[in-house]
């Protein structure tokens, strides 16, 4: 299947965008192929803040959950594994 630059899939339950123009094959699905999609979403809790979650694009201000603890986004980024909000006060600071 063909895919462009902005296209949007489900995969797994969650949401990716298509970073760069491709033709699928059949083992390149979103999660292993980080070069061709991007996350888009992460779950979402009744106060509006969302689950950290690694491969999202987050902006100045959003408010994300981890360990218990709400931290407020204060460097735009795409998180990694290991990029833990506790582990970096850098991108993140609490609420």
């Amino acid at each position: 299947m063909k895919y462009s630059k902005g296209d949007i899939v489900s995969y797994m339950g969650q949401n990716y965008q298509c970073i760069q123009a491709h033709t699928s094959q059949q083992d390149w699905n979103p999660e292993l192929t980080r070069s061709l999609w991007q996350l888009i979403s992460s779950p979402t809790l009744p106060d509006g803040a969302k689950v950290w979650t690694p491969w999202i694009s987050y902006k100045l201000d959003d408010i994300v959950f981890y360990n218990g603890v709400k931290y407020v986004c204060i460097q735009p980024h795409v998180a990694q594994p290991g990029w833990e909000p506790e582990r970096l006060p850098s991108l993140w600071t609490t609420k």
